[in-house]
């Protein structure tokens, strides 16, 4: 519409804007041309033909600007963004303590806190889940906006033996290393921090010597691991290994020096009076031994307990893999720690079994291949 407003304005002004006007040219005031002596308005055969042409061009640009005024709203219109085209993610952390909490977002689980995630922009359902308890958040999340969300739970680990989390001791040699856990700071040497029962990346630096290694928590326990620092190692310790079917920790005078998660323990040579234990399993064990200067002890467990297994009507059954008989099985000799069994009958089909054997027993397993 403008382009042709245009053009059209341009064919009608083009002849009136060659044209000079004289002195000599009046207007009346119905907009008539009368030259100079003549017997008055508008007569014959004296009316020229530019006047008519410029009463064209000034029509053509009233119409011209009256275009462009109905069509800058339009204009504008397009060249203001709206409201609704900012599709950028928003994000949120989420904090628990303690942390290890389950974080579900619309339904869909997404990871333990401490959590950081990216969400479209809008309205979302957040449930933070931790030992039995649950909390429901209504989430407004904004375009390119961080939010935070921190919730306390109830930490049963001094009551109830919360089993959700564990915990881990990192000592150095020399002490006073940094210490980071996943790519955050934990801390300086010897510290203890409460995680989650996954693999976690303990990075320990100091004087420009840097150790990593990655650690598996065992919920409901201390667990702990010892850097060796020193660029040149000291003549005055030595190492205890510790190989087990199963995590003990390393006790001397009432004091964790170490667990068998750790490649070895670092301990000041001579003799020591150590107990080996594991609570949850009920593993308890005295050990003397002897460390000598740069040299590394190994010590393997292989502490057994008896389990009895049985099926109704009866079964085929196999321990972590291992034929162990058809039931009823009494007093079948197994390592401390948690077993597969899987049962077989050839009318009813499988059925699947996971029990962990303590030294404390009785440890018994039943399975009712009818239902």
């Amino acid at each position: 519409m403008l382009d042709t407003s245009v053009r059209w304005f341009r064919r009608l002004a083009a002849p009136a804007a060659l044209r000079t006007v004289t002195e000599a040219d009046s207007l009346d005031a119905f907009g008539s041309e009368t030259p100079k002596g003549s017997d008055g308005p508008g007569a014959p055969g004296l009316e020229r033909p530019g006047h008519r042409q410029r009463l064209l061009a000034i029509a053509g640009a009233v119409v011209l600007v009256a275009t462009a005024a109905a069509a800058f709203p339009f204009v504008r219109a397009q060249l203001q963004p709206t409201a609704g085209d900012d599709t950028r993610p928003g994000r949120i952390v989420f904090e628990t303590r303690p942390f290890g909490a389950e974080v579900v977002i619309d339904g869909q689980s997404r990871g333990y806190t401490p959590l950081t995630i990216q969400l479209a922009a809008g309205r979302h359902e957040a449930v933070i889940r931790k030992g039995g308890e649950e909390r429901a958040i209504a989430l407004d999340v904004g375009a390119g906006v961080e939010l935070r969300q921190h919730i306390e739970f109830l930490d049963r680990s001094a009551t109830a033996g919360d089993l959700a989390t564990g915990k881990l001791t990192v000592s150095t040699d020399p002490p006073g290393a940094r210490v980071t856990i996943d790519d955050k700071p934990a801390g300086n040497a010897p510290v203890t921090v409460e995680l989650p029962p996954t693999p976690h990346r303990v990075v320990v630096t100091n004087d420009g010597v840097t150790a990593e290694r990655s650690i598996t928590i065992e919920s409901g326990v201390v667990n702990s691991v010892v850097f060796s620092l020193s660029k040149t190692p000291a003549l005055s310790a030595g190492w205890l290994s510790i190989s087990s079917s199963f995590d003990v920790q390393v006790v001397e005078r009432d004091e964790l020096i170490g667990s068998s998660n750790a490649a070895r323990v670092m301990m000041a040579t001579g003799a020591h009076d150590v107990e080996l234990v594991n609570q949850a399993l009920g593993f308890r064990e005295q050990r003397r031994i002897q460390i000598e200067a740069g040299k590394t002890v190994s010590l393997r467990l292989d502490a057994k307990a008896t389990l009895s297994v049985n099926a109704r009507p009866w079964a085929e059954v196999t321990i972590d893999g291992n034929p162990a008989g058809q039931t009823p099985i009494a007093n079948a000799v197994v390592s401390l720690g948690t077993h597969q069994l899987v049962f077989h009958h050839p009318g009813f089909g499988e059925r699947r079994q996971s029990v962990v054997v303590t030294a404390k027993g009785p440890n018994r397993v039943g399975v009712d291949m009818t239902q």
